[in-house]
């Protein structure tokens, strides 16, 4: 979308199978987009390189020391006066507060069942995300709880504004 608006667009993700299809849809829309095959924890871009840094649905599949270090690389990439839209699991959440899964942290679980059986998931309360995102001025920091078939989730979405260090 950001593409066919005449946005420069870079996505980066871990899974060869993702940036491939995303090229190839990319590619049949005849649409220009960076497709990189990295870690966020390590992202493969200059320092201040990014105007706005969108990221829905993607960062939370970590540890705590992890999201750290991730949101020290979207600060180092993202210009003074960026932006970042990007969305957390909240510790309200009923798989945070799930016997079952696997604590590899205070903020972190393993799922041990359902879909994303044995991927890290990182939860935060508002106080985390404020700690975590040091350096950034709150526009917008909402916790909505999704519903959907077979049960609910409870989300942070937060768009924020870098500011000067």
């Amino acid at each position: 979308m950001f593409a066919q608006n005449g946005f420069e667009v870079a996505s980066l993700d871990l899974s060869e199978s993702g940036i491939r299809s995303l090229k190839e849809t990319a590619d049949s829309k005849g649409l220009n987009i960076r497709c990189d095959l990295a870690d966020m924890r390590e992202l493969p871009y200059g320092n201040e390189e990014f105007d706005c840094i969108l990221a829905y649905h993607a960062i939370y599949h970590t540890d705590t020391s992890s999201m750290v270090c991730i949101v020290s690389e979207m600060k180092r990439v993202l210009k003074n006066e960026g932006e970042i839209f990007v969305t957390f699991n909240s510790k309200n959440n009923p798989s945070f507060k799930d016997s079952r899964n696997e604590r590899i942290d205070n903020n972190s679980i393993i799922k041990k069942e359902g879909i994303e059986k044995d991927i890290p998931h990182y939860y935060a309360d508002s106080e985390d995300i404020r700690r975590l995102l040091y350096g950034f001025k709150f526009i917008t920091l909402r916790q909505i709880e999704d519903i959907y078939k077979g049960g609910n989730g409870w989300h942070y979405f937060i768009h924020a504004k870098k500011v000067c260090d």
